[in-house]
């Protein structure tokens, strides 16, 4: 099943898991910054799980988080609210870098 707001790449649904394909400009770099950034927020966050990474295909695989995207809660009027949580977990991610 795909899924909706992949702006850059194509998501599908597979089970209890979600594929990423990075297409386009730049898609191994972008593929690289987001399994890096899995890698080290992990325990940190409540972010899915990477369980694997393709290079030769540029693709990775992570565990499926259910919620509902930022965008969605923007548009029905919760901007400043879903900017608040993301500062929230940008100053939780960034405490043990202090």
């Amino acid at each position: 099943m795909n899924l909706p707001h992949g702006y850059t790449n194509r998501t599908r649904r597979d089970g209890d898991a979600v594929l990423k394909y990075f297409v386009g400009l730049k898609a191994q770099g972008r593929l690289q910054n987001e399994s890096q950034a899995l890698q080290r927020l992990q325990g940190l966050l409540p972010i899915p799980v990477l369980l694997e990474i393709d290079e030769r295909a540029v693709t990775l695989r992570t565990t499926y988080a259910a919620g509902r995207h930022g965008r969605e809660l923007s548009d029905e009027g919760n901007a400043a609210e879903v900017l608040r949580l993301c500062g929230a977990l940008l100053r939780q991610a960034s405490e043990p870098y202090r």
